[in-house]
């Protein structure tokens, strides 16, 4: 606990320079992939994309993100990390743990940023709503102003659950890990809570002869269709199994591959 009880006083004078402007660093929450607006598909891996503009004007030298995953009327129990070969975090009480999901994913050019400190700390960090994930970051470099907004934080989850799934700022009983970006009375609201609604899909990736399985016959309706005139399948979309937009050759070679050796279940919807 001695490195955590040392960031308050630390983050205090790289915010105090940093702090010229008020509200001017926006963050905002969407999710992928999504079957609808603002709905996603039970049974499919998801993330929650956290994208983040600043235009403050002048360079940002650190923050303290707090992240709340919940379900508002506890519809959902779990969402599930996914390892998707990213970042883990570690415990608040006992640093030295970590959660080793590796379910959060930084883009390089964010991540590579914050040269001093780069941590990520988990209070109940578990898959099981509510979950909750604070990132503590610093930089001698610092993330300049005027690029736009971009991705810069996924979260990988997986739930097979119906019900509404939320992510929202936290307010922390440890000062230490509140929103900030500047001195308290310049800090740019997260503006949660952002909800969705994980619903059925109405198809299984996959099926396209509607038999509730993804075998060999559904290779080869799609092969007839492709090349020897088959009828077009109902609904199309169940086709393109690796949700490039389009249905083709690479989708039969994606459910051969799925069916025959190990690889990951087809999706049906935009990517991730």
């Amino acid at each position: 606990m001695r490195l955590i009880s040392i960031l308050p006083a630390f983050l205090f004078g790289l915010f105090s320079v940093a702090a010229v402007e008020a509200g001017a660093v926006v963050v905002r929450a969407d999710v992928s992939p999504q079957m609808a607006p603002d709905t996603i598909p039970s049974g499919v891996p998801f993330t929650v994309d956290i994208y983040m503009e600043n235009n403050d004007g002048i360079t940002q030298l650190g923050y303290s993100l707090p992240f709340y995953f919940y379900s508002p009327d506890q519809s959902l129990g779990h969402a599930r990390h996914r390892n998707v070969h990213g970042i883990g975090a570690q415990t608040i009480d006992f640093p030295h743990i970590q959660f080793h999901d590796s379910s959060i994913v930084m883009h390089h050019e964010f991540d590579s940023i914050w040269n001093v400190m780069n941590c990520w700390y988990g209070f109940s960090w578990d898959g099981q709503l509510p979950d909750t994930v604070n990132h503590t970051a610093a930089s001698m470099i610092g993330w300049e102003p005027g690029q736009g907004e971009k991705l810069y934080i996924q979260f990988a989850f997986f739930t097979d659950e119906t019900g509404t799934f939320c992510i929202d700022s936290a307010d922390y009983p440890i000062d230490t890990y509140d929103w900030l970006f500047d001195p308290g009375e310049a800090n740019h609201p997260f503006n949660g809570p952002y909800c969705w609604t994980v619903a059925e899909p109405p198809f299984i990736c996959g099926d396209l002869d509607g038999n509730g399985l993804v075998n060999l016959l559904d290779i080869t309706r799609l092969i007839g269709y492709l090349y020897l005139g088959g009828g077009e399948p109902d609904p199309l979309q169940a086709a393109d199994s690796n949700a490039d937009g389009e249905v083709n050759l690479l989708d039969v070679t994606y459910l051969i591959d799925f069916i025959y050796r190990g690889q990951a279940a087809p999706v049906c919807w935009p990517g991730e």
